[in-house]
């Protein structure tokens, strides 16, 4: 897998504690530089792009503690996944995240994961 991207399922309507697994190890990420997380969702909608019918989004928590809340996306020309959140880390050190999704079920809350941000050819110059 490349570094800075993480493909994980995501089902809201079927979470369980026992669906939830342990993060794994973290992942890399330069500073400033794209982490992209791919989703496989499986939630009611008829449109994917009405926040209304359907919103996906990744809590951020950086190494000081600040939050950031990040929209995610439906991407419908991407081979690899149809949900996306993209993100670049600004502090270095662990960062760590949880994707939240809301359909007509509900909220769910699932793929939760940490990944390290360190200093890129971005801050270097």
């Amino acid at each position: 897998m490349t570094p800075g991207r993480r493909s994980f399922r995501f089902a809201p309507r079927s979470l369980r504690d026992s669906d939830r697994r342990p993060a794994p190890a973290p992942e890399a990420s330069g500073l400033y530089e794209k982490f992209e997380l791919h989703v496989d969702l499986k939630a009611s909608y008829t449109n994917p792009f009405d926040p209304d019918q359907i919103d996906l989004w990744a809590e951020f928590t950086s190494p000081s503690g600040k939050p950031w809340r990040v929209c995610g996306f439906y991407n419908p020309s991407s081979w690899s996944s149809l949900w996306m959140v993209r993100f670049a880390p600004t502090e270095t050190g662990t960062w760590n995240y949880v994707v939240k999704v809301k359909d007509s079920n509900g909220v769910a809350e699932g793929g939760r994961g940490r990944f390290e941000a360190a200093t890129s050819a971005i801050t270097d110059s």
